[in-house]
């Protein structure tokens, strides 16, 4: 049986067009708890221990996902600046920079 989580969870990604499978670009093993957090009402909500790689993709994800403003705090401008460039190629939209 599944959870009225889940079903949010499920009814999220149908309607914004994301497959739950590992081929999809923006579907993730991080990306899932983080929106069970958000749909259970826990907000903000802390990630933490996501490899450099994975950060942008998981943010992009998010963005996507909830089609809602998001704030990423990086440790220092070079890491925003990067986090920046990324997130604009992931999503072919402008992300703020705020210093």
């Amino acid at each position: 049986m599944l959870s009225l989580g889940q079903i949010r969870l499920e009814e999220t990604c149908a309607r914004q067009g994301i497959s739950k499978n590992m081929d999809n670009f923006f579907w993730t093993s991080e990306l899932t708890p983080v929106l069970r957090a958000l749909d259970a009402g826990q907000s903000p909500v802390l990630v933490s221990g996501v490899g450099a790689a994975s950060r942008a993709h998981l943010a992009a994800g998010l963005r996507k996902t909830l089609g809602a403003p998001l704030v990423v705090v990086c440790p220092d401008d070079s890491a925003a600046e990067t986090m920046q460039r990324d997130l604009e190629a992931l999503l072919a939209e402008p992300a703020l920079l705020l210093q």
